[in-house]
């Protein structure tokens, strides 16, 4: 579970945005509805023709109304719609508006949202935790209506594992001080165009930033068919990202995927009781309660466990 302690994280969060205006609208509300910390949400969009940008404008028209009312405390919002050089490109200019005052910064796909209160225990993760640079968490993930595909739990990332098998970290989950992103160059390589992520967390742990893991359930990843991680180019870049890694590192593949899977049963991540939890689905504009009674821990649309 994440540590309870009393800090005031100043959060800057970015969404990259390309003709996805239903799923960007519920990102989002999870971000604006977050209690207890101070965040801004930047949405750096690419220029999209689906009436995003239309939104994004009457959505930040009414920003300060909503404070005047006494809503939406502790949260700000802005967005630009540029062309980019895809999501990674889109990040990272995002990330470089963050005020020097910013202490943590994340990512947030429009597929993507936070469930309730996770700023505030990601806050207090950092407060108890004042050497440790980024935070990694655990993620639910949903079909498209939003009912629960299975559960993520998180242990830590191993570099070899990453390159040779594939990435277990959702980065909807993932939370860093800005300072370990500037000191250590930890912006994504817009070279990558669906796995930067990889790449990023590689770079990470070459540059042994301290990390840590955190139990509970931060993030929704929606499942679809039409994810760039299924694409041609992502298996293209894993190929790359695997020949990339020592030729010893690669004939022990199963190796690092052994020791990954009993990390994961030791730490008890194939575990999981029922329980509840609350997202935005549909065009719903507030949250949506779910009762899971038999937790699904295997990602079958996915071939099987990951």
């Amino acid at each position: 579970m994440c540590a309870a302690g009393v800090g005031l994280t100043k959060f800057f969060i970015t969404t990259s945005s390309l003709n996805q205006c239903a799923m960007l609208k519920r990102c989002i509300a999870s971000v604006a509805d977050q209690a207890g910390v101070t965040a801004h949400h930047h949405v750096q969009d690419g220029r999209s023709n689906d009436g995003t940008v239309d939104f994004l404008c009457e959505y930040s028209s009414q920003i300060e109304a909503r404070k005047a009312d006494g809503q939406l405390e502790g949260y700000s919002f802005s967005f630009e719609s540029a062309p980019d050089e895809g999501m990674y490109d889109a990040v990272n200019r995002g990330w470089r508006r963050a005020e020097p005052d910013t202490q943590v910064v994340a990512y947030l796909n429009c597929d993507e949202q936070y469930l309730p209160d996770t700023l505030l225990n990601v806050s207090r993760w950092f407060a108890a935790h004042p050497r440790k640079d980024v935070l990694f968490g655990s993620v639910l993930v949903t079909d498209t209506e939003g009912k629960l595909v299975c559960c993520r739990k998180v242990v830590a990332p191993r570099k070899w594992h990453i390159m040779t098998n594939h990435l277990p970290i959702f980065t909807a989950a993932t939370f860093i001080r800005l300072g370990a992103v500037k000191n250590n160059g930890l912006f994504f390589d817009p070279e990558w165009k669906v796995l930067g992520d990889a790449d990023w967390f590689v770079r990470m742990q070459e540059k042994k930033v301290r990390g840590g893991v955190c139990g509970d359930y931060l993030a929704v990843f929606s499942d679809r068919a039409d994810i760039m991680s299924l694409s041609g180019r992502a298996l293209d870049e894993q190929k790359k990202l695997f020949m990339m890694a020592p030729v010893w590192v690669r004939l022990l593949r199963g190796a690092w995927l052994a020791r990954h899977r009993i990390s994961k049963w030791i730490s008890g991540a194939y575990r999981q009781k029922p329980f509840s939890y609350s997202i935005y689905c549909a065009e719903e504009m507030q949250r949506r309660t779910i009762r899971v009674v038999h937790p699904e821990m295997r990602w079958l649309s996915r071939l099987g466990e990951k």
